[in-house]
């Protein structure tokens, strides 16, 4: 990798600027940026911080989705670095939250009920969310990958394919039956 020094940068230091030996290199940097968490434009960036150039939103889709596998760990990664940052939200909301009672406390006085139930519930929801955000995505990958692993070991992919095309094909299939407005009406407990 060809590495040149800048002159004269304001902030008083030589900053490091990747000279880009070709193409390759650009998408792999970019596609480092992708798996540690980053959105495409702040993959966009860094890439030109680093390269002085970056690829189209759709280039780096394209690049990404090259295969599943890597849109995937591509997709959990981003879906990581949102939950730490609300977790990191949600933990500053909580000493907000807690700094505001402290200090009301102290000088004996009242917090309005809706702002400290907003407050409050705000802090309590975010958290709740990410918590459950988190434990869903790790129970739903773990069954996920478990039933691919048990396809691709009894059947190959082109067999997969085939049986799905066949039961999207089938009339076996029943929609469900539609309910009629006085149904609706009746379960709603609106016919009176």
């Amino acid at each position: 990798m060809n590495v040149r020094r800048t002159k004269n940068n304001p902030f008083g230091y030589n900053r490091i600027v990747l000279q880009p030996t070709d193409d390759q290199e650009l998408k792999a940097y970019a596609l480092s940026r992708l798996l540690v968490g980053l959105s495409f434009r702040q993959t966009q960036e860094a890439t030109r911080e680093a390269y002085g150039r970056a690829p189209s939103l759709s280039t780096l889709s394209a690049w990404m989705h090259e295969s599943p596998e890597q849109a995937h760990a591509i997709s959990q990664a981003r879906v990581h670095q949102i939950a730490m940052q609300r977790t990191e939200a949600a933990q500053l909301a909580r000493e907000i939250f807690i700094d505001l009672l402290q200090t009301i406390q102290r000088e004996g006085r009242e917090l309005p009920v809706t702002q400290a139930s907003v407050v409050f519930g705000v802090a309590q929801d975010k958290f709740d969310q990410m918590v459950r955000l988190s434990q869903d995505n790790r129970r739903s990958n773990e069954k996920v990958e478990a039933i691919r692993a048990e396809l691709r070991a009894k059947h190959h992919p082109s067999e997969l394919v085939k049986m799905l095309k066949e039961r999207l094909d089938s009339d076996d299939r029943v929609p469900p039956e539609r309910p009629s407005r006085q149904e609706i009406r009746r379960d709603l407990g609106l016919d009176n």
